[in-house]
Order: structure tokens, then C-alpha cells, then sequence
């Protein structure tokens, strides 16, 4: 079967988005090698190709028109291409699928909604980025022969806002890497240790910097903390305006020695830092699925969290919820945990829930029906 992705989350994107692509591409390949695996993107980056463990073509804009628009190319041009290579499933795997003629009516389309952030915190977007995005999902919803929900708030969202039947809609569970399941050596964690300066006891937040992933709150409540334990925060993200916030607070709340910030850190160095934290704490107003927490709970980490639905269906009892609202609710929790010196998920029931092979299975499955 030739099978067709909209590959520029994968090849461009090194977080969310991306993360997702490459996990599905590499479960794929891994329990079904004899499929032939097409990827579609106007750009690639060498590194993150680098993460795909498998055999994939990859296509690029071959006319000057598409390589002068490639975003023309990505919503039309592309259709050309899918049926020159005999597309017979084609996967848009961030929220949007291409504008098909009638005479691609034998590709089958799949499209997975990752989220209605936009629509939820319309404050977040731009006027003109919501009108986009509301169009290229509501497009994809009409369209689309699937749509794959990354979790049960996703797929009420979507009956809510785009009133797509739910029969239409299949919640998959993304995967988590192998690489947060498997062990590593004392010798490993002192190396990352070192590369990173990192202290000998820390809390740990790994996410982009935007408003609704609430760092700011859980500075304020590490501060509130500082002074009743040892422990350092670790914020691990991009650089993106947010964070300069975050760093001013630090700075403000006289927690520069407490608090450290990193970013760009390789793919291979994360499970290890997972493992070297003590906890790690997403605060997140509202998210589509959450895949920081899986890589926390698979390296056996103790895992806090905001009480919200989507939470709640990743971490289920694994999990220790509080208030994202309210700073003190996060203080008070986080200072309960370690003073238990509690241990962490159950990897083994984690990887039964997330695991590679049981997400090529239910996504193959959706292919071929």
C-alpha cells in the first residue's frame, strides 16, 4: 500500500506537532515495513530527518510555481503529486489536509485534529491566524474519509464546534519514543548531569513558552517553596517571547541560582533528564493531548499536573492533580510529593496504554478499512 503524510511537521518541527509525526512514522515502519512510505514536505530539516528509522521517499516541489508558494503547493499542488506516486491513503497529520479534485476521489484522506486551542484561547491568536486555522479544519472535517481526535476532549470538541458526527471521529493515543522506557546507566545520567550543569535534586517542566502552558504560575509557586527544600526548577523549552517573561520573573523573585532554563537538547539526551528529575510538573491551562506527561510516566517519573480533562484521560490514577489557577495549589503539592519521596508511574501499565506497536496497529487499521 502507498501511503502519503504531510510531512512538515515532521521534518521541520522538533516539538507538539513534530513529535507526534515522527513517533507515527517511526511505529509504522517499525511493525509495518512492507508499506511504502511517502513523505510530502516543502522543506526538510537534516536533523529531525535524521529521527525517522526507516525506508521513506521523500517529495519535494519539482515546478518553479510550487517552489516560489510552497504553502500553494502544501494546500494544492501537492494533490498532483499524490496521484503521480498512486497515493492510495494520504495522512495530514496537523490539523489540515490538502484541496482535492474530483479526480483524487480514490485517495482515501485521513486528517488528525490535535486540538481547538485557537477556538478555546482565542485571546492567544491573532485575528487572521484564527480565520486560517478555523478554515483549514473546517475544510478537513468536511473532507476528510477520518479524522483521528488525539483524545476523547479533542473529539467532543470537534462535535461541539465543527458539529462533526462522532461516528466520524477515531481517538488514537499517540506513542511515547521507546527511548523514555529504556534504562539508562549511572554513567549515562552523570554525563547528562555534567553537560548540563544540572543541580543534584530538580524539578522538571518541559514545553514550548506560551501563556497556556502557565510557567509563570510555576515559578511563582516554586518561589513560594524555595526556602522549605533543596530542590531547583528546570524549565526546558524554546525561546520563544514567553520565555523572556519567565526569566524576568526569575530574576524579579531573586531565584536566578534556583532556576535554570535550557532548550535545544538533543532527542537522545530527554529520557535521560526525565529520569534525573525528582518530579515533573505541567501546569498547562488546556492541551489536545499532553505527550510530555507519557514521557514522564515511561521513565518512571513521578508526575504532577493540571486538573483538566485531557489529563485526566493520559494520567488516569498514575497522576497527582492540582488547580492550574492557583499558584498555591501547586506549591502545596509539589512540597507534599517531596517530602513523600514517593516513586513514580508504573512504566509497565504506561507502555500497554502507549505503546509503539498499538499505535501502527489502530492507525494501519484505519488505512485499510
Amino acid at each position: 500500500m502507498n501511503i502519503g503524510f504531510d510531512a512538515k511537521r515532521a521534518l521541520n518541527n522538533h516539538t507538539g506537532l513534530g513529535v507526534y509525526s515522527r513517533n507515527l512514522l517511526n511505529a509504522l515502519f517499525q511493525h509495518y515495513p512492507q508499506e511504502s512510505y511517502h513523505l510530502f514536505s516543502a522543506a526538510i530539516n537534516e536533523e529531525l530527518l535524521a529521527e525517522l528509522k526507516g525506508v521513506f521517499r521523500i517529495h519535494t516541489p519539482h515546478t518553479v510555481l510550487n517552489e516560489m508558494f510552497p504553502a500553494l503547493w502544501r494546500s494544492q499542488g501537492v494533490v498532483r503529486d499524490l496521484k503521480a506516486n498512486r497515493i492510495q491513503v494520504y495522512h495530514g497529520l496537523s490539523n489540515e489536509i490538502p484541496m482535492f479534485d474530483s479526480s483524487a476521489r480514490h485517495i482515501k484522506k485521513v486528517v488528525t485534529i490535535h486540538d481547538l486551542i485557537f477556538l478555546k484561547e482565542q485571546q492567544q491568536y491573532p485575528f487572521i491566524d484564527r480565520q486560517i486555522y478555523k478554515a483549514k479544519v473546517g475544510y478537513a472535517c468536511k473532507h476528510a474519509d477520518v479524522i483521528v481526535a488525539t483524545s476523547e476532549q479533542t473529539k467532543q470538541d470537534l462535535v461541539n464546534y465543527f458539529k462533526v458526527s462522532e461516528q466520524r471521529i477515531k481517538v488514537v493515543y499517540q506513542n511515547c519514543d521507546s527511548r523514555f522506557f529504556e534504562p539508562v546507566t549511572d554513567t549515562e545520567k552523570q554525563a547528562v548531569r555534567l553537560r548540563y550543569n544540572l543541580p543534584n535534586r530538580f524539578i522538571l517542566n518541559v514545553s514550548s513558552f506560551y501563556p497556556r502552558k502557565n510557567q509563570v504560575t510555576l515559578i511563582k509557586a516554586f518561589a513560594s517553596i524555595s526556602a522549605k527544600t533543596n530542590h531547583h526548577l528546570l524549565l526546558v523549552g524554546g525561546n520563544e517571547s514567553e520565555r523572556q517573561k519567565c526569566e524576568r520573573l526569575v530574576v524579579e523573585l531573586q531565584l536566578s541560582k534556583r532556576v535554570t532554563f535550557l532548550s535545544n537538547i538533543p532527542a537522545t539526551d530527554m529520557p535521560v533528564i526525565y529520569k534525573l528529575a525528582d518530579m515533573f510538573v505541567y501546569p498547562s491551562f488546556f492541551e489536545g493531548f499532553g505527550i510530555p506527561i507519557v514521557e514522564a510516566m515511561a521513565s518512571g517519573t513521578k508526575v504532577l499536573c493540571s486538573d483538566i480533562s485531557c489529563f485526566r484521560e493520559v494520567g488516569e490514577e498514575e497522576v497527582r492533580y492540582f488547580d492550574p489557577n492557583e499558584p498555591s495549589s501547586i506549591s502545596e503539592l509539589m512540597l507534599l510529593e517531596i517530602q513523600k519521596e514517593q516513586a513514580g508511574a508504573n512504566a509497565e501499565k504506561i507502555v500497554k496504554r502507549f505503546s509503539s506497536i498499538a499505535f501502527a496497529q489502530e492507525m494501519i487499521s484505519l488505512y485499510t478499512d
